[in-house]
């Protein structure tokens, strides 16, 4: 498992059980991934492996393909750039999250006496 995306689960799964925060530093990485739900009775599952594991750890996923691509299309979708993200996951997400931007756009309609606002999401 990557030491880094461990922290990061132990961190997100803190926000979102604030009564364990205390307890979550003081386990080791066996009993956090169990108190997680990441692992079933001790034992690596795939979904822990995408989540957390190294990117040498891919041949444990029976020749799945475990990645997010983040792909930038033109207005005539046309692709015009794009990224892949490896395992872990938990650490990509955060990645490919940061390169997309929202964009507040103020549409006005000729002869008529209202704006609306339209939130977009692109891509920097």
């Amino acid at each position: 498992m990557n030491p880094v995306a461990i922290k990061k689960a132990r961190e997100e799964f803190g926000v979102k059980n604030p009564k364990l925060l205390k307890d979550i530093n003081e386990w080791d990485d066996i009993t956090f991934l169990n108190k997680a739900k990441l692992t079933i009775n001790n034992k690596i599952t795939k979904t822990t492996i995408i989540l957390l594991g190294k990117p040498e750890s891919t041949h444990h996923l029976d020749n799945s393909t475990a990645r997010l691509s983040w792909i930038l299309k033109s207005e005539n979708n046309i692709e015009k750039d794009y990224e892949h993200y490896l395992i872990p996951l938990v650490l990509n997400t955060d990645r490919i999250l940061n390169k997309i931007r929202n964009l507040e756009i103020d549409l006005c309609r000729i002869g008529h006496f209202f704006q609306s606002k339209l939130i977009c999401m692109t891509a920097l």
